[in-house]
């Protein structure tokens, strides 16, 4: 059996419950994460106030932060979404020894102007320790640069 690692519960950046929520996600993503050969899988999850609100994964196009804002757009036609109370946890899962681990998943800079674009109020992201940065998004700045953009991508 693959277990997700509970390093993840020793944070103080994100409150239990949303904590316990992202755990389920990413339990749900086990089997697909596994039969990609323990690739590294990206996953964004949307909360409002501490409740879940929608998550999404990456593709061969986009990255989960740009999957998850295109869901809060698609259900904010069929809900009330408060984006100035929104936060978007990001996580990138990895195998090691039967176990998964959440590590470093700070969005790019092409995620960070996406971010920036959109109404969210906070972002939290794995670190390479396993443990959760977070911060307002108006605030946040990114230098990472997308594995598919780095030879053509000069900072």
């Amino acid at each position: 059996n693959t277990i997700i690692s509970y390093d993840i519960f020793q944070n103080d950046n994100i409150d239990n419950k949303s904590l316990h929520i992202l755990f389920a996600v990413a339990t749900h993503y086990t089997e697909e994460f596994r039969k990609k050969g323990g690739i590294p899988y990206h996953l964004a999850v949307a909360f409002e106030n501490h409740k879940y609100v929608c998550h999404a994964t990456n593709d061969p196009v986009h990255h989960a932060e740009a999957n998850v804002l295109k869901k809060l757009n698609y259900l904010e036609t069929k809900h009330d979404i408060k984006w100035n109370k929104l936060k978007i946890i990001v996580v990138r899962m990895k195998l090691e020894e039967n176990t998964i681990k959440f590590v470093l998943s700070k969005p790019c800079v092409n995620c960070c102007k996406l971010l920036k674009c959109s109404r969210v109020k906070n972002i939290s992201w794995s670190t390479s320790s396993g443990s959760f940065k977070t911060c307002r998004v108006c605030d946040f700045e990114s230098t990472q640069v997308s594995r598919k953009f780095r030879d053509s991508f000069h900072l």
